[in-house]
Protein backbone atom coordinates (compact mmCIF):
# COMPACT_ATOMS: atom_id res chain seq x y z
CA UNK A 1 0.00 0.00 0.00
CA UNK A 2 2.99 2.36 0.36
CA UNK A 3 4.82 3.85 -2.58
CA UNK A 4 8.58 3.89 -2.26
CA UNK A 5 8.44 7.66 -2.71
CA UNK A 6 6.46 7.83 0.56
CA UNK A 7 9.13 5.99 2.52
CA UNK A 8 12.79 6.19 3.24
CA UNK A 9 14.10 2.65 2.92
CA UNK A 10 15.77 1.17 6.00
CA UNK A 11 14.45 3.87 8.35
CA UNK A 12 11.90 3.10 11.02
CA UNK A 13 8.79 5.29 10.89
CA UNK A 14 8.07 7.51 13.90
CA UNK A 15 5.01 9.67 14.52
CA UNK A 16 5.35 12.72 16.76
CA UNK A 17 2.02 14.00 18.10
CA UNK A 18 2.61 17.38 19.74
CA UNK A 19 0.52 20.57 19.66
CA UNK A 20 3.49 22.85 20.49
CA UNK A 21 4.91 23.78 17.07
CA UNK A 22 8.38 24.62 18.41
CA UNK A 23 8.74 21.33 20.29
CA UNK A 24 7.31 19.41 17.33
CA UNK A 25 9.88 20.88 14.93
CA UNK A 26 12.71 20.46 17.47
CA UNK A 27 11.88 16.76 17.90
CA UNK A 28 11.56 16.24 14.16
CA UNK A 29 14.91 17.93 13.58
CA UNK A 30 16.58 15.96 16.37
CA UNK A 31 15.21 12.57 15.28
CA UNK A 32 15.13 12.78 11.47
CA UNK A 33 18.67 11.44 11.07
CA UNK A 34 17.64 8.09 12.59
CA UNK A 35 13.95 7.84 11.73
CA UNK A 36 11.47 8.72 9.04
CA UNK A 37 9.51 11.24 11.10
CA UNK A 38 5.87 12.20 10.61
CA UNK A 39 4.26 14.91 12.74
CA UNK A 40 0.73 15.71 13.86
CA UNK A 41 -0.59 18.57 15.95
CA UNK A 42 -4.02 17.22 16.88
CA UNK A 43 -6.00 14.01 17.38
CA UNK A 44 -7.57 13.70 13.94
CA UNK A 45 -4.33 14.26 12.00
CA UNK A 46 -2.50 11.87 14.36
CA UNK A 47 -4.97 9.06 13.64
CA UNK A 48 -4.96 9.78 9.90
CA UNK A 49 -1.15 9.75 9.67
CA UNK A 50 -0.95 6.62 11.84
CA UNK A 51 -3.38 4.79 9.54
CA UNK A 52 -1.54 5.92 6.40
CA UNK A 53 2.07 5.30 7.48
CA UNK A 54 1.79 2.63 10.23
CA UNK A 55 4.71 3.81 12.38
CA UNK A 56 6.19 1.29 14.81
CA UNK A 57 6.47 4.03 17.46
CA UNK A 58 4.65 7.24 18.34
CA UNK A 59 5.42 10.00 20.82
CA UNK A 60 2.14 11.38 22.15
CA UNK A 61 1.46 14.57 24.08
CA UNK A 62 -1.71 13.96 26.11
CA UNK A 63 -2.74 17.62 26.03
CA UNK A 64 -4.07 18.12 22.51
CA UNK A 65 -6.39 20.71 20.95
CA UNK A 66 -9.13 21.72 21.32
CA UNK A 67 -8.42 21.36 25.08
CA UNK A 68 -4.62 21.34 25.43
CA UNK A 69 -4.94 21.68 29.22
CA UNK A 70 -6.97 18.46 29.39
CA UNK A 71 -5.96 14.88 28.62
CA UNK A 72 -9.18 13.46 27.15
CA UNK A 73 -8.10 13.79 23.51
CA UNK A 74 -4.67 12.37 24.28
CA UNK A 75 -6.18 9.29 25.91
CA UNK A 76 -8.63 8.94 23.02
CA UNK A 77 -5.71 8.99 20.54
CA UNK A 78 -3.77 6.46 22.66
CA UNK A 79 -6.70 4.05 22.71
CA UNK A 80 -7.37 4.48 18.97
CA UNK A 81 -3.73 3.91 17.98
CA UNK A 82 -3.48 0.78 20.12
CA UNK A 83 -6.77 -0.53 18.73
CA UNK A 84 -5.42 -0.03 15.18
CA UNK A 85 -2.09 -1.71 16.02
CA UNK A 86 -1.73 -3.32 19.47
CA UNK A 87 2.00 -3.92 18.84
CA UNK A 88 2.73 -0.24 18.18
CA UNK A 89 4.77 1.49 20.87
CA UNK A 90 3.34 4.77 22.17
CA UNK A 91 5.60 6.93 24.33
CA UNK A 92 3.74 9.58 26.33
CA UNK A 93 5.44 12.99 26.49
CA UNK A 94 3.98 14.95 29.37
CA UNK A 95 4.51 17.97 31.58
CA UNK A 96 6.22 17.48 34.93
CA UNK A 97 3.00 17.87 36.92
CA UNK A 98 1.18 15.19 34.95
CA UNK A 99 3.06 12.07 35.98
CA UNK A 100 -0.17 10.46 37.22
CA UNK A 101 -1.64 10.83 33.71
CA UNK A 102 1.45 9.24 32.19
CA UNK A 103 1.19 6.29 34.58
CA UNK A 104 -2.52 5.93 33.79
CA UNK A 105 -1.60 5.89 30.08
CA UNK A 106 0.89 3.08 30.71
CA UNK A 107 -1.86 1.13 32.48
CA UNK A 108 -3.91 1.58 29.30
CA UNK A 109 -1.14 0.24 27.07
CA UNK A 110 1.36 3.03 26.48
CA UNK A 111 4.92 1.74 26.24
CA UNK A 112 6.73 4.40 28.30
CA UNK A 113 6.66 8.08 29.21
CA UNK A 114 8.99 11.06 29.25
CA UNK A 115 8.52 14.40 31.01
CA UNK A 116 8.97 17.82 29.45
CA UNK A 117 11.29 19.51 28.80
CA UNK A 118 12.25 16.67 26.47
CA UNK A 119 15.85 15.49 26.56
CA UNK A 120 16.37 14.21 23.00
CA UNK A 121 19.17 11.87 24.10
CA UNK A 122 16.90 10.28 26.70
CA UNK A 123 14.11 10.03 24.13
CA UNK A 124 16.55 8.35 21.71
CA UNK A 125 17.28 5.63 24.28
CA UNK A 126 13.56 5.01 24.84
CA UNK A 127 12.90 4.98 21.08
CA UNK A 128 15.73 2.54 20.31
CA UNK A 129 14.34 0.16 22.92
CA UNK A 130 10.76 0.67 21.70
CA UNK A 131 11.65 -0.03 18.06
CA UNK A 132 13.67 -3.09 19.07
CA UNK A 133 10.81 -4.52 21.13
CA UNK A 134 8.27 -3.72 18.38
CA UNK A 135 10.36 -5.56 15.77
CA UNK A 136 10.83 -8.57 18.08
CA UNK A 137 7.10 -8.76 18.84
CA UNK A 138 6.19 -8.59 15.14
CA UNK A 139 8.73 -11.28 14.26
CA UNK A 140 7.45 -13.45 17.11
CA UNK A 141 3.87 -13.04 15.89
CA UNK A 142 4.89 -14.12 12.37
CA UNK A 143 6.69 -17.18 13.71
CA UNK A 144 3.69 -18.21 15.81
CA UNK A 145 1.21 -18.19 12.94
CA UNK A 146 0.15 -21.80 12.43
CA UNK A 147 0.72 -23.56 9.14
CA UNK A 148 -2.93 -24.32 8.56
CA UNK A 149 -5.22 -24.61 5.59
CA UNK A 150 -4.12 -21.22 4.26
CA UNK A 151 -0.79 -22.83 3.32
CA UNK A 152 -2.62 -24.85 0.69
CA UNK A 153 -4.96 -22.19 -0.65
CA UNK A 154 -2.73 -21.60 -3.65
CA UNK A 155 -2.54 -25.29 -4.53
CA UNK A 156 -4.94 -26.78 -7.01
CA UNK A 157 -6.81 -29.98 -6.31
CA UNK A 158 -10.31 -30.58 -5.14
CA UNK A 159 -10.62 -34.33 -5.46
CA UNK A 160 -11.24 -36.27 -2.22
CA UNK A 161 -7.87 -38.03 -2.65
CA UNK A 162 -5.85 -34.80 -2.85
CA UNK A 163 -7.86 -33.30 0.04
CA UNK A 164 -6.83 -36.38 2.12
CA UNK A 165 -3.19 -35.67 1.24
CA UNK A 166 -3.61 -32.03 2.32
CA UNK A 167 -5.20 -33.18 5.59
CA UNK A 168 -2.28 -35.55 6.31
CA UNK A 169 0.18 -32.73 5.61
CA UNK A 170 -1.71 -30.46 8.03
CA UNK A 171 -1.60 -33.10 10.75
CA UNK A 172 2.12 -33.67 10.26
CA UNK A 173 2.83 -29.94 10.17
CA UNK A 174 1.25 -29.46 13.60
CA UNK A 175 2.77 -32.59 15.15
Amino acid sequence: PFKMTDQEPNKDRLLIVEDDADLRSQLKWGLSRDYQVFTAEDASSAIEIFQKHAPLATTLDLGLPPQPQGVEDGFRVLNKLLSLDPLSKVIIVTGRGEKEHALAAIEQGAYDYLTKPVDVDELQVILRRAFHVARLERENRKLQQPAGSEAFEEMLGTSPQIQNVFEMIRKLATA
